[in-house]
């Protein structure tokens, strides 16, 4: 086939921001954005600007399982994610079906092109194409390239150029799982997906010559380069996934050995992108197709898209003759081992395909599988369905795994009912009435506690942000800044009357300290901006002169704000309330660490709205995360229409929240004319020495001001 190079569109630039010690670059193809760190290039977001990887948490929640006839008749599964969170169902045909709400429903079936279904389609996530690959007939035949630039809805041919393996082959493309775009390291927006020789035909006497192989290619998918070919012949049919530190898991059916009979899965791994393959293995835990013969079963393999986690997903038959009894297994350190399976449709099961739905969108937390099944069938699940299956014995689970974790392990309830005021000291923060000392949070760093928190002017009620610090020893043994206020509102940004409610956490990707403030203009609404600390806690600069966290939504016209952080391995988990002319709620954001400015809001927001009981039925707010051994734990301040009180739930998900019985865990002080006889507010969580502290803000009157409480370490 002639072909001619077709030019790619990409807008392009580099930047470095200097930040300590650590220097971080940026480039960015259209929107897709790669953040260049010490530990190598990453790509952080997509061309559709959502992030590429999230959290675990995303995945788990109540288990589900829903399985739904997809298309009648033919052969032949791939499954993908677009960038903008569709579903794609590609079959014989060549044809697909579209999911425009996370798998739910289906849209008609949509002609890709006529031919042969030859797998291996891959989502190019740094500028949204999709590439279906169709051969003629039944390989070696004739390819065509067909591209979609919306995202599945329409597809047109494209003139590509395969090169060669160092045996002189022209790979064919039948019938591999879905390729990928690299996330890591050094080959970072390269596309590859498996491919394999046929050696002339498909027939028994040319098993032994089969072999398969790997395409990449660096320029969107014009020119492709083709990997030395895996380490065993009588290959074929593979996969491709790549681990969070860059190198390349390769899973591949096999029909033919000279020394043992295929019965079970061979793999291999790559760590230059897939241009060799090395450290060639039988997987003897996982089943080529049934049992009762040597022929395998094409099988799906997918990463789940979690920051820095190695979760694999693989789909065979786990069947002692036919080829039925789908199942997936699991693996939790990038293929070394697989602990854990579940059965997912007892019926007939042939060729199967995986894939994984995106961060920030509908797709978000599921997991799709593709098969054969009297036409094609579509599975989803989530991580938590396939945590309730069958241990293996190959290998344990690990204990970051909530279903690892059990609740004595957990910080009982009763401890957040425990609080109680310190004895001298309170408030440790407070203005000269009418001003306000509040919006307070605390950061421990060696042995010493930094306060950042706000003072309210007496004339024009302007916000500003304080800095203060005291010994682990005595927390309320304060010293304050003698540069105070060390944050003032801008002249004419969006935070021109408040810079409030700064929350400070720590980044582990650039080790530098940041925090998410609130900012607001004279007039709602308030945001979230996030700012960046330089020499010590004392001074810090906008990251941004824009808010990260805008008030957009209905549930938030009035202010997105009052943000609190926990940062789990690579993800900023952040909490904030959505102000509007309804009762206030608490949504639900994430950013990476490596990018903490790229925010992305959860799609469930607002994610909590009360308990349903009368002391917080009037709304919620100011609350305040802290990860624990195995929750996440939110205290809030809850209203029943005339006093703010504090409530504890506990969540694995941000989507199921289980209230602490205790509730409200902590009250306005019963002492007539006492500082907080009115109200409590913004209930931060620390620890520091043998102590749990509770950091809070307190009502007298009109006047908020600070104070702390404490309970003593079980």
């Amino acid at each position: 086939m002639m072909n001619t190079e077709i030019k790619t569109r990409c807008s392009f630039f580099r930047t470095s921001l200097k930040r300590g010690f650590a220097t971080l670059a940026v480039v960015v193809f259209s929107v897709a954005l790669v953040v260049i760190e010490a530990s190598g290039r990453y790509l952080v977001r997509t061309a559709a600007g959502k992030p590429t990887e999230g959290n675990l948490e995303s995945f788990l929640g109540e288990p589900k399982l829903d399985i739904q006839q997809v298309h009648k008749g033919g052969r032949f599964p791939n499954a993908l994610v677009a960038v903008d969170g569709t579903v794609l169902a590609l079959w014989g045909g060549v044809k697909v079906r579209r999911s425009e709400d996370g798998g739910q429903t289906w849209g008609p079936e949509i002609m890709v092109g006529k031919g042969f279904m030859s797998g291996g389609a891959i989502v190019n996530e740094t500028n949204g194409d999709i590439l279906t690959f169709v051969e003629k007939n039944h390989p070696p035949a004739p390819l065509t390239v067909y591209r979609s630039k919306d995202h599945g809805k329409t597809w047109s041919p494209m003139e590509v150029v395969i090169k060669p393996d160092t045996n002189g082959n022209v790979p064919s493309m039948h019938m591999n799982e879905s390729g990928i775009t690299l996330r890591h390291g050094r080959h970072v927006g390269r596309i590859i997906r498996a491919a394999r020789h046929y050696a002339g035909r498909n027939d028994r006497s040319k098993w032994p010559q089969h072999y398969t192989t790997a395409i990449y290619s660096d320029d969107g998918g014009k020119t492709w380069n083709t990997s030395k070919p895996f380490a065993e012949m009588g290959t074929g049919e593979a996969a491709i996934a790549e681990l969070s530190d860059g190198r390349l898991y390769y899973n591949s059916r096999s029909h033919w050995n000279k020394n043992k009979p295929p019965k079970r899965r061979r793999c291999a791994f790559s760590a230059d992108g897939g241009e060799t393959w090395r450290g060639w293995q039988i997987v003897e835990i996982l089943p080529d197709g049934p049992q009762d013969t040597t022929y395998g079963c094409m099988g799906g393999l997918v990463r789940l898209p979690i920051q820095g986690k190695d979760i694999l997903i693989y789909s065979n038959c786990d069947s002692p003759s036919g080829r039925r009894l789908g199942t997936v297994w699991a693996s939790f350190d990038g293929g070394k081992t697989w602990p854990l399976k579940r059965r997912v449709h007892e019926g007939s099961f042939a060729y199967s395909s995986l894939t994984a739905g995106r961060p920030g969108t509908k797709s978000e937390g599921w997991i799709y599988l593709h098969f054969e099944s009297s036409g094609s069938k579509v599975a989803r699940f989530n991580l938590s369905w396939l945590l309730k299956g069958e241990k293996t014995g190959d290998g344990e689970l690990p204990n970051w795994l909530p279903h690892q974790q059990s609740d004595s392990e957990a910080i009982p309830f009763e401890l957040f009912a425990s609080f109680k005021r310190i004895e001298k000291g309170n408030p440790v923060f407070e203005g000269e009435l009418p001003e306000w000392a509040a919006a307070a949070h605390a950061i421990v760093v060696d042995e010493k506690i930094h306060y950042l928190w706000a003072l309210r002017e007496k004339k024009g009620r302007r916000w500003r942000m304080m800095h203060s610090w005291a010994p682990v020893s005595d927390p309320s043994a304060v010293t304050h800044d003698s540069r105070n206020p060390i944050l003032s509102p801008s002249v004419d940004g969006f935070d021109n009357a408040a810079t409030e409610y700064p929350f400070p956490f720590w980044n582990p990707v650039d080790r530098t300290y940041y925090a998410y403030y609130l900012g607001r203009k004279r007039t709602v609404p308030k945001q979230t901006g996030l700012l960046v600390r330089e020499e010590d806690f004392g001074k810090w600069k906008r990251l941004r002169s824009e808010p990260v966290i805008a008030a957009e939504a209905e549930y938030e016209k009035d202010g997105s704000s009052h943000p609190s952080v926990a940062v789990v391995g690579k993800t900023i988990h952040i909490i904030y309330t959505g102000e509007s002319k309804q009762p206030p709620v608490i949504c639900h954001a994430t950013a990476p660490v490596s990018d903490p400015a790229n925010v992305t809001k959860d799609p469930a927001n607002p994610i909590f709205k009360g308990t349903g009981k009368t002391w917080d039925s009037r709304g919620v707010r100011e609350a305040e995360i802290f990860k624990g051994p195995r929750y996440f734990h939110i205290l809030y301040g809850g209203h029943d229409g005339k006093t703010w009180r504090i409530g504890h739930v506990r969540t694995l998900d941000f989507r199921r929240f289980e209230a602490n019985p205790h509730n409200p865990v902590f009250v306005p002080s019963t002492e007539a004319g006492a500082w907080d006889c009115d109200g409590i507010l913004t209930p931060q969580v620390f620890v520091a020495g043998d102590f749990y502290y509770l950091l809070y803000a307190g009502k007298k009157g009109n006047e908020w001001q600070t104070g702390l409480a404490k309970t003593k370490k079980p």
